[in-house]
């Protein structure tokens, strides 16, 4: 399993893999589209190749905290297609961001998890992200991951 850099040449691994109306979906959603107006979308975004296949993907963005006025790093979304998943793949393909982002000097990677994705939230324990906040009324954790 290896995670590359999105680039055109994948956009049509992605219309076959998720079908040309459901890659539409997922760019055009706000936060694609947010991402794309800033020129963010391409140069953060990673496929996850299996045997040559795409299987999945992931979102990195760096924005500025209005409050502390810090950088920070965040996983906008990651995604494994249902028929590879409990293969380890999703561990791998997050170990592989946590090492993309140790490589570019990253001090700290953030997320929110849906509290009910105990799939997803045992995955981030497990490899050592750590719960900083848990929403009231809300439906997510903000997990966090100190990167050494």
């Amino acid at each position: 399993m290896k995670l590359i850099p999105y680039s055109n040449t994948y956009s049509k691994c992605l219309n076959d893999v998720y079908g040309h109306k459901t890659t539409n979906k997922l760019i055009n959603r706000g936060v694609y589209r947010y991402l794309s107006v800033l020129g963010l979308l391409r140069s953060n975004m990673y496929m996850c190749i299996n045997n040559d296949d795409v299987i999945g993907w992931g979102c990195i963005i760096r924005k500025i905290n209005v409050k502390s006025l810090k950088i920070e790093t965040w996983i906008a979304a990651i995604y494994i297609l249902e028929s590879f998943r409990h293969q380890n793949l999703g561990t791998q393909m997050m170990q592989n961001i946590i090492s993309e982002c140790r490589s570019k000097n990253y001090n700290c990677l953030q997320l929110y998890v849906e509290k009910n994705n105990m799939g997803a939230c045992k995955l981030y324990e497990k490899l050592g992200f750590i719960h900083e906040k848990c929403y009231k009324n809300r439906i997510y954790y903000k997990m966090t991951y100190i990167i050494q």
